[in-house]
């Protein structure tokens, strides 16, 4: 579980969400999401829009035993190393909601359609300008591999964006530096291909036409924050891949240093290698096998990770 400061750690290097506003939303544990203006009622098959209460409050009214799929302000990223899990605030279950249970997968990449239900015999006020949900973060012990088994139909349709999108260990420098086009191109197709999943389950026009200019609209707004994201985490694989291959043939020049130590004398060698060997003492032959066995050790590290 990742904690606030972790959190702040991560951004915008493994996780991204935008709009960003920690001094209101950010948790010890998480961070909280609000709800936009796409509010859709899956019983009546309407959107609900805002209106004011008694006290003057923007409210969505959720009629009872109605299931509603809410489209948050915040659209998020989070690559292959991070997930997350949604919870319901107490203040909303308080009011009469019921619980928001499920799962963000890694390597998601856009706004958050999330349903939530009135299991009551009576309507409820969900708050417009308060968040309803918090997100909490963990990171994984290896990357993910396997995509989601979320079917398109299910109401949360928190649909991931694939292990695509993250960076591929195996691309090459060229690759690399010329990811960007071609991310930004799998970020607005696997984003197509959610709108298209939502038409299921969001059969009136106006209110998928509604919907589909909002994602769009947050889409647009929140990728350059995700490519941004993409690419720092880009950059740091390709700099890790970097520190591997050196740190390996650091090693292998090591295990070369010791074998001439324990060699010597067999062979002939050149001056300046012949002069390094025996100033090579007791002491010093134990500290490389020392810090040889320090680098395996982080090189096994760098593997499993």
């Amino acid at each position: 579980m990742l904690s606030d400061q972790d959190i702040e750690i991560l951004l915008n290097k493994e996780i991204v969400i935008y709009p960003y506003r920690p001094e209101k939303d950010l948790t010890p544990v998480g961070y909280n999401l609000n709800p936009g203006d796409f509010v859709f009622s899956i019983t009546h098959k309407c959107l609900i829009k805002t209106t004011s209460n008694l006290e003057g409050n923007k409210v969505f009214k959720i009629k009872r035993h109605d299931t509603v799929l809410i489209l948050t302000q915040e659209a998020v990223w989070v690559s292959q190393k991070i997930g997350g899990t949604f919870h319901s605030k107490v203040g909303v279950v308080s009011l009469g909601f019921g619980h928001i249970s499920t799962t963000l997968d890694p390597g998601w990449a856009g706004p958050l359609l999330i349903s939530l239900n009135n299991p009551t015999d009576i309507e409820l006020e969900l708050p417009a300008e308060k968040s309803f949900v918090t997100l909490i973060f963990y990171k994984v012990r290896k990357p993910a591999l396997r995509n989601h088994d979320n079917s398109p139909s299910r109401v949360d349709l928190i649909e991931p964006i694939s292990k695509q999108v993250s960076f591929n260990h195996s691309n090459n420098k060229s690759k690399y530096f010329n990811f960007t086009n071609r991310k930004d191109a799998l970020l607005e197709q696997n984003q197509a291909q959610f709108i298209v999943a939502s038409r299921k389950i969001i059969a009136d026009p106006l209110a998928y036409n509604e919907f589909k200019e909002k994602f769009k609209e947050l889409s647009k707004n929140s990728n350059r924050y995700i490519l941004k994201g993409l690419k720092v985490n880009a950059r740091k694989d390709f700099l890790n891949s970097i520190f591997f291959w050196t740190l390996i043939v650091f090693e292998v020049f090591l295990c070369l240093i010791l074998l001439l130590k324990l060699t010597s004398g067999w062979f002939i060698l050149v001056y300046p290698l012949d002069l390094t060997i025996n100033l090579i003492d007791t002491s010093g032959f134990f500290a490389i096998i020392a810090i040889l066995i320090s680098c395996l050790q982080l090189t096994v590290n760098m593997k499993q990770k």
